[in-house]
């Protein structure tokens, strides 16, 4: 399939029959056969603005897209219903109708493994450079959108994940901690710092962070947002960076294995980093890691680890 659009995102149905694209320009967004790449189905207005990202739910009965307009005014986090059709000749093969939607400027949000939790990032009361609100809003229920905290860093579409067992929440306060906040009380649980007590570099008010698929690791954008590092969850602890690149990172994606991550990037380029190939090769180098706050950081070029690792990104 070739795209007339900037896409500025895409996603699969947990089933992988369905995929839905969103663009730069447009508050329309596209579903698609994902084994035929013929259109299925448009929803929304085609009018200026940007569907900054859409996410099925695990369950499949569910999609979530967020729209900030082009003109002045205020975006909306859309939930939309989606099922089969029961009628025999149906004109479209799948029937989906916005249930539900929340006002704000969301670009950023995630859905709970479970597909019980919606948890997102509300920048409409702030300016650029101040605090996001976090919002967590039950699906099965009926009362509104809590507000957990106000003080919430990042702008884009990755600001804040839910961990695998749909209990915790992930995000990054304006200090650039990791915090983690329990799901059914709403509480901040644990924190992390991700800068040292005299760090002076830049630090980007934009940020990108995931999970991987087992909840251990997070990947975080350094805070240039030129580099990627691989923190321990529980413990706090850097495991190792990848190296800053050029072009920020727009991205960042695991693997359903959790052995690979994929990096996106501002100008275009997308790197699939094999970390377990990466991690092996560090351990035949002696860094082991279960030490307490080992950190590895590599550039390409400048040591002799390079040859080593030359292969790793692919």
């Amino acid at each position: 399939m070739t795209y007339g659009a900037i896409a500025l995102g895409v996603a699969y149905s947990a089933d992988g029959r369905w995929l839905v694209t969103t663009e730069f320009g447009s508050e329309q967004v596209n579903i698609w056969n994902a084994n035929t790449m013929e259109p299925v189905l448009p929803l929304g207005d085609d009018r200026d603005g940007r569907v900054w990202s859409a996410q099925f739910s695990n369950d499949g009965r569910h999609l979530v897209t967020t729209i900030v307009p082009e003109a002045p005014g205020v975006g909306m986090l859309a939930v939309w219903s989606v099922t089969t059709p029961e009628s025999a000749n149906p004109p479209y093969p799948l029937e989906v109708r916005r249930v539900r939607s929340f006002p704000g400027q969301i670009m950023g949000f995630a859905i709970a493994p479970d597909s019980r939790y919606l948890v997102w990032a509300d920048a409409s009361k702030n300016i650029w450079g101040s605090p996001n609100e976090l919002y967590l809003w039950d699906s099965t229920g009926t009362k509104a959108p809590t507000r957990l905290t106000d003080d919430v860093r990042g702008y884009g579409g990755q600001p804040v994940d839910v961990t695998p067992d749909s209990r915790g929440i992930i995000v990054v306060d304006v200090d650039r901690c990791v915090v983690t906040y329990d799901v059914p009380t709403g509480r901040k649980v644990a924190s992390f710092p991700t800068l040292g007590p005299d760090y002076k570099g830049p630090s980007s008010w934009n940020l990108k962070l995931n999970l991987s698929p087992d909840g251990r690791t997070l990947a975080l954008s350094t805070p240039s947002l030129s580099g990627v590092q691989l923190w321990q969850r529980e413990s706090g602890r850097l495991l190792y960076a990848l190296p800053d690149e050029v072009g920020g990172v727009s991205c960042l994606k695991w693997t359903p294995d959790g052995r690979r991550l994929a990096v996106a990037r501002s100008d275009g380029q997308i790197a699939i980093w094999n970390l377990a190939e990466i991690e092996r090769l560090l351990r035949e180098l002696g860094w082991p890691p279960e030490r307490a706050h080992a950190t590895v950081m590599w550039y390409r070029g400048t040591n002799s680890v390079n040859g080593r690792l030359a292969g790793v990104q692919t």
